[in-house]
């Protein structure tokens, strides 16, 4: 870096220093960082640490991510504290706050870049979070029974097979698998139900994952391994209820709801059966069979 550069990354570390997160740059390539501050043109501004978090955020920083869920995890329910909503909706926002602030999408940037130091970070979130509390009480008022349809989770059934067995009970017990496979994703506790929906429709690692919502990466694993588990235990529990077939036929339901899973988190992006998941990046085969 030039000494200009070099100048302000140094007034980026000393404030980040004040207050305690020089650990966010770890990881962060100093040039880019130095180049966001003088495009926004706060250079001089008082929030630096605020911007150079936000960045670090951006860039996917297991520790920048940690540090701001400690700052601003708490939060939501406080900004959503007028819109009357309960504690599932507050959980509902704020889980779509942090994809939308977080999770980079093809062609787009995560939201958190639209940080630009104008003011401080935590009235910039606040806003953030109750124009998104507002949001989802406008959706609610429209369509108050409108299920939860967006959810990437609910579309594992559409993945395509060419098994000729598997698609001819396809064809005649389709709908009774979908709705059974709805109804267990939507029985699934919201932190296992959101790891898993961050892991295989989004992409991220579970270090990344943890990083988001402060816990520790073997938490993450644990809470997608049940997820799955109690997808397909309940997907095939309630076909057997509703459909009180008998018992052979049950059990070729329950190969094709095995499989059919797999099928569908191997093209969400998830691991097919029997992989182990990694820090580093999506689910690999476990190379110890």
């Amino acid at each position: 870096m030039g000494d200009e550069a070099s100048a302000i990354f140094a007034r980026l570390r000393a404030a980040l220093d004040a207050q305690g997160m020089e650990p966010v740059l770890t990881g962060i390539t100093a040039e880019r960082l130095v180049a966001r501050v003088v495009a926004l043109g706060v250079v001089d501004s008082p929030f630096l640490a605020d911007v150079a978090l936000a960045f670090a955020c951006a860039e996917q920083s297991p520790g920048a991510l940690a540090e701001f869920e400690r700052r601003y995890g708490g939060d939501f329910a406080g900004a959503l504290s007028r819109l009357s909503l309960n504690r599932t909706e507050i959980d509902e926002v704020a889980q779509a706050v942090r994809e939308r602030l977080f999770v980079v999408r093809p062609g787009g940037a995560p939201k958190i870049l639209d940080y630009a130091g104008r003011g401080a970070l935590a009235g910039w979130l606040r806003a953030v979070i109750v124009r998104s509390g507002i949001d989802l009480r406008r959706s609610r008022a429209r369509d108050p029974d409108r299920p939860g349809d967006a959810d990437p989770l609910l579309e594992l059934t559409a993945a395509a097979t060419n098994d000729p067995e598997l698609e001819s009970l396809r064809a005649r017990y389709q709908q009774p698998f979908r709705e059974a496979f709805r109804d267990a994703v939507l029985q699934l506790p919201q932190d296992e139900r959101n790891a898993l929906r961050l892991n295989i429709a989004e992409g991220m690692n579970i270090e990344q994952i943890g990083a988001l919502y402060g816990v520790h990466r073997a938490t993450v694993a644990r809470w997608i391994a049940r997820a799955r588990q109690s997808i397909a235990d309940t997907t095939r529990k309630l076909l057997a209820e509703r459909l009180r077939m008998p018992a052979p036929e049950i059990d070729s339901l329950v190969r094709l709801c095995q499989s059919r899973l797999d099928v569908g988190f191997s093209v969400l992006g998830a691991a097919e059966h029997g992989a182990v998941l990694t820090a580093n990046g999506p689910p690999t085969p476990d190379r110890r069979r």
